[in-house]
């Protein structure tokens, strides 16, 4: 039996709705250190929270995510590359790479995006040839849209390595949908080949909230980190929220701070709405809400 009326009170698909107190504004303060973030749904692009998305700061090692996307694209998986003396010399993190060891392309994306090895950014760069892979991290950051990216070298030791966090967070999105093995990659919590034992150093190991990602920090970036994290929303279980943190002084704090803030202050549901503006107002029992991004 199919009932239709002309008079429907049209409500929402699932959507964010914040929490306002009786001044209209969130309930819950934030306190983040970072120059610029971004916290938005991973799925829809939706932004919960952001701070100067916009603005250009060196990213440290999220260069890697760059460089795993290129040299998947570039290289062939099965290619067999040699660790060089001067990949072995590379300063920092070296991901216990050794001189003379040999590595199927695909393989180093473990010690690149796990330990965030130097040595493994060096590896696949010298492969391709430094002045060319670089190109080619320009031109693939042009092609998907990061207008405000510039990248250097592989590693990130840079400073020069630039980005915004609405372009590293279009990043975490494009790998996600088109190059789902770095992502994923990015996420697992170890892995063990031959000899070597390489554990993600981009979180806390026992924290189930994340999904994958990458941290990094240098002189002059500061702390970065780009991941995606499970968040608590009360009217409809989890959500997955791609937060991006540039030129903090200290980067897991700031993100337990956006992950409270938006716990605090969200809902994601079916709210019936009362009005038909754009961004509505109106209040449910005790509470006050704001939809946003309808």
């Amino acid at each position: 039996v199919l009932v239709y009326s002309a008079e429907v009170n049209e409500q929402p698909a699932f959507s964010y709705f914040q929490r306002l107190n009786k001044e209209g504004n969130s309930k819950v303060a934030l306190k983040v250190r970072s120059e610029t973030y971004l916290a938005a749904d991973f799925e829809t692009g939706i932004i919960l929270s952001q701070k100067d998305k916009e603005s250009v700061r060196p990213i440290a090692s999220l260069t890697k995510l760059m460089t795993a996307l290129v040299a998947t694209e570039s290289i062939g998986r099965a290619q067999e590359l040699v660790v060089s003396k001067r990949a072995h010399l590379t300063p920092s993190a070296s991901g216990g790479l050794i001189e003379g060891e040999v590595f199927r392309a695909d393989e180093l994306l473990y010690p690149l995006l796990l330990e965030s090895s130097n040595a493994a950014a060096s590896v696949l760069e010298e492969y391709i040839g430094m002045e060319r892979f670089r190109s080619l991290m320009n031109q693939k950051a042009e092609a998907i849209g990061l207008k405000n990216t510039t990248f250097v070298d592989a590693s990130g030791i840079n400073p020069e390595n630039v980005s915004t966090s609405e372009d590293i967070f279009r990043l975490l999105q494009y790998l996600y949908l088109n190059r789902r093995p770095i992502f994923d990659v990015s996420g697992m919590r170890e892995k063990t080949l031959g000899p070597h034992s390489w554990e993600n150093i981009n979180w806390p190991r026992g924290d189930n909230r994340f999904v994958a990602g990458k941290a990094g920090q240098t002189l002059m970036a500061s702390d970065t980190l780009a991941g995606v994290f499970k968040v608590q929303f009360s009217e409809y279980g989890d959500r997955e929220i791609g937060i991006v943190i540039l030129g903090s002084s200290d980067r897991n704090a700031d993100v337990n701070q956006l992950i409270s803030f938006l716990e605090s202050n969200f809902v994601y549901g079916n709210v019936p709405v009362t009005t038909l503006k754009k961004t509505p107002v109106f209040e449910l029992g005790a509470s006050i809400y704001r939809a946003i991004g309808r």
